[in-house]
C-alpha cells in the first residue's frame, strides 16, 4: 500500500480519536475512518453521508463525505451535501464554488467565495477571475489576476489564466502578449501554456508562427497530442482541444492548474481532489481525466485507474497513451493476458506506432511468451525513426533475448541500450551482472556494476550485484559489506538473501549462512533456485560446488 499522506484536504476524521459527538455510531465512524486511510472511498463515502442524517453540522464528517465523493467522480451527490448544508469551511466553500461554477452561477460563486474566507488565495483568486468572465466583468477580471501575480509564487497560474480569460473575453491580440511572455518574465513555458498559445496563434491566422512555435517547443516529439496538433497546422485546421473557450472551462483550468501544481509534490489526497473537480467543470478535460488515472494508480486503486484512462475518447490524441496505460495497469496487476488482450486490438487498429508493440512486448514478456515479445519488440523499433528509437526497448529485448538463451543478441541490446543512455543504472547493472554470472569480462563488468551503484546507491538489486561481482573476484570482504547493506536495503529479496548467504559460508559463519539460505526459501525463490538452495542447506555451499564441477 502506497504511503498515505494526509492534508487539509485529506479525510479529517482519520486524525480524530473518536467520534466529534456522542450522537453518532461509533461503529460506523469507525468503519468510515478505516475505509478512507486504504482508499476505500466507495465504503467511506457510504458511512460518511449515512452519519450526516445523525449529525448534519459535524464539519469533519460533511469533509469525509465531500472528499471520498469528489475522489469517485460522484458529483451529483458531492453538490448535493456540499449545497444543503450552512457550515463553512475551505474544502466545503470549494465544493459550493465549484457546484456553482459547474451551473453558471456565477454570482453565487462570489457569495461563497465571501461566505468561506479560509479558501486558499490561489483557489480564491482564480475563482473570482474566472467568476467575473462569466458575468461580462472583464475588466474587474483583469484587475483580479493582476492583484494575484503581485503574490509570491503566484504569478505564473495569475498571468496563464489572465490570457486564457482573455481570450474566453475575445482580447486575442491582448491575450497573445501575454503568452508571447518569457519565463523570466512570468509566463512559465508549461505543455499546455504552449498548446493555448499555439491555438491562439492559429486563431489569428499565423499559421506559420504556430507551427514555429511548437516545433521550437517540442521538436519532432512522438507525442500523440503533438502530433494532431502539428497535422492540424499543417491543414490551417483549428485544434481539436482548446483549453478553454467559456468561463466554466476557465474554472476547470484553475482546478487542474491546482491540482497539477500538488501533484508528485507527496499531496496526492489534494491533487485527486483538485483534478476531479476540474473533471466536474468541464468532462472533456483530458490531461485532468490522465492525472487522476495516474494518482489511482499511485494509490494502489487500479480499478479507478483502469476507468479513467477508458474515459478518454477515442477520437481525442490521447486516447492511444490512455489505452497504452490502461494496459499497463493490467500487466502491473498481474493480469498481463487483458493487457495483451488490449494492446493486440489495439496494434491491429494502429498498426504503425511503435509505443503499442513496445507496450505489446513487454505485456507479453510478462506472460513469458518470450519469442513473441522478442518479435514485438524488433517491431517497434522498426517503427520509430533512426534517431527515436528509445534505450528502453533495446533494454527490453535484451531480457527476453536472454531468456531465450540468446546471450549474443542480448549482449549487443545491452549495450546498444547504454549507446543511447550511457550512464543508464538498470542497463549497467543487467549487463555487468550477466557478464558476472557468465564469468566474462570480469573488470569490465564491475566497472559497470561501480558506475551503476553510484548512478542509484539505494537500490538494493544493484548493490547485490556489486557484492556478487566482489564475491566472484575473491575479495570476499569487500563482497560482504556491499550484501549486508544489499540486504538491509532489499530485505526480502530471496536472490540476495541467497547470495549474503554463500558469502557467509565462505568466510566460515555457518549458522547465519543457513540462516539466510533458509530466508531466501521462505521468500518464493525462483523455481530454478529452490533445489540448489536446498541441497547447500542440506550439504554446505563447498559440496554443491564440487558436485556442480563434477558436472
Amino acid at each position: 500500500m502506497a504511503k498515505r499522506t494526509l492534508s487539509h484536504f485529506a479525510l479529517i476524521v482519520a486524525l480524530a480519536t473518536g467520534p466529534a459527538t456522542a450522537d453518532i455510531d461509533a461503529r460506523n465512524y469507525l468503519s468510515a475512518r478505516s475505509a478512507s486511510m486504504s482508499y476505500d472511498f466507495e465504503t467511506a463515502a457510504q458511512y460518511s453521508v449515512s452519519l450526516i442524517q445523525q449529525d448534519p453540522g459535524n464539519i469533519m464528517l460533511l469533509e469525509q463525505a465531500l472528499s471520498s465523493l469528489i475522489a469517485i467522480g460522484d458529483f451529483g451527490r458531492a453538490s448535493e451535501v456540499a449545497t444543503q448544508t450552512d457550515q463553512h469551511s475551505a474544502l466545503i466553500g470549494i465544493v459550493q464554488a465549484a457546484s456553482a461554477g459547474r451551473s453558471a452561477d456565477w454570482a453565487l460563486v462570489h457569495d461563497v467565495l465571501e461566505a468561506n474566507p479560509d479558501i486558499g488565495r490561489l483557489s480564491t483568486e482564480l475563482l473570482r477571475g474566472w467568476a467575473d468572465i462569466g458575468l461580462g466583468e472583464t475588466e474587474r477580471a483583469m484587475a483580479t489576476f493582476d492583484a494575484l501575480a503581485t503574490r509570491p509564487g503566484l504569478v505564473g497560474f495569475a498571468k496563464y489564466h489572465k490570457a486564457l480569460a482573455l481570450i474566453v473575453a475575445g482580447e486575442a491580440e491582448a491575450a497573445e502578449a501575454l503568452l508571447s511572455l518569457t519565463p523570466e518574465e512570468g509566463m512559465p513555458r508549461t505543455t499546455r501554456g504552449v498548446i493555448a498559445h499555439v491555438n491562439l496563434l492559429a486563431q489569428l491566422g499565423r499559421w506559420d508562427d504556430a507551427s514555429i512555435l511548437l516545433a521550437l517547443s517540442f521538436g519532432e516529439t512522438p507525442d500523440q497530442t503533438i502530433s494532431a496538433l502539428r497535422t492540424a497546422l499543417a491543414a490551417h485546421m483549428p485544434s481539436a482541444s482548446p483549453i478553454a473557450t467559456t468561463a466554466k472551462e476557465g474554472v476547470a483550468e484553475a482546478f487542474f492548474s491546482v491540482a497539477r501544481s500538488l501533484a508528485g509534490d507527496d499531496k496526492g489526497d489534494q491533487a485527486l481532489f483538485f483534478a476531479q473537480l476540474a473533471r466536474m467543470l468541464n468532462p472533456n478535460h483530458v490531461d485532468a481525466v490522465l492525472l487522476t488515472a495516474r494518482i489511482y494508480e499511485d494509490i494502489e486503486r487500479a480499478d479507478l485507474a483502469l476507468l479513467a484512462y477508458g474515459a478518454v475518447p477515442q477520437n481525442h490524441p490521447a486516447y492511444l497513451s490512455a489505452q497504452i496505460a490502461r494496459a499497463a495497469v493490467y500487466r502491473r496487476n498481474a493480469n498481463p493476458t487483458r493487457a495483451t488482450e488490449v494492446l493486440t486490438a489495439l496494434a491491429v487498429q494502429y498498426p504503425d506506432i511503435g509505443d503499442i508493440q513496445a507496450s505489446l512486448g513487454d505485456a507479453l514478456r510478462s506472460l513469458s511468451r518470450f519469442e513473441d515479445a522478442d518479435a514485438a519488440y524488433t517491431l517497434a523499433l522498426s517503427l520509430y525513426r533512426e534517431d527515436q528509437q528509445p534505450w528502453i526497448i533495446y533494454y527490453t529485448r535484451a531480457v527476453a533475448r536472454q531468456r531465450l538463451d540468446d546471450w549474443p543478441g542480448a549482449e549487443a541490446d545491452y549495450r546498444q541500450a547504454l549507446v543511447l543512455n550511457p550512464g543508464q543504472p538498470n542497463v549497467l547493472n543487467n549487463l555487468g551482472y550477466s557478464l558476472v554470472v557468465r564469468g566474462e569480462n570480469l573488470t569490465e563488468a564491475l566497472a559497470m556494476i561501480e558506475r551503476a551503484v553510484r548512478r542509484d546507491p539505494q537500490d538494493g538489486t544493484i548493490v547485490d550485484s556489486l557484492g556478487w561481482a566482489l564475491f566472484q573476484l575473491d575479495q570476499t570482504d569487500a563482497a560482504l559489506v556491499q550484501l549486508e547493506r544489499a540486504v538491509s536495503l532489499e530485505a526480502v529479496d530471496p536472490i540476495i538473501n541467497d547470495h549474503l548467504g554463500d558469502v557467509y559460508w565462505t568466510v566460515g559463519r555457518l549458522v547465519e549462512a543457513r540462516f539466510q539460505w533458509q530466508r531466501a526459501l521462505s521468500l518464493d525463490p525462483p523455481s530454478d533456485e529452490i533445489d540448489r538452495i536446498r541441497r547447500k542447506l542440506e550439504l554446505g555451499l563447498d559440496i554443491v560446488l564440487t558436485e556442480e564441477a563434477d558436472g
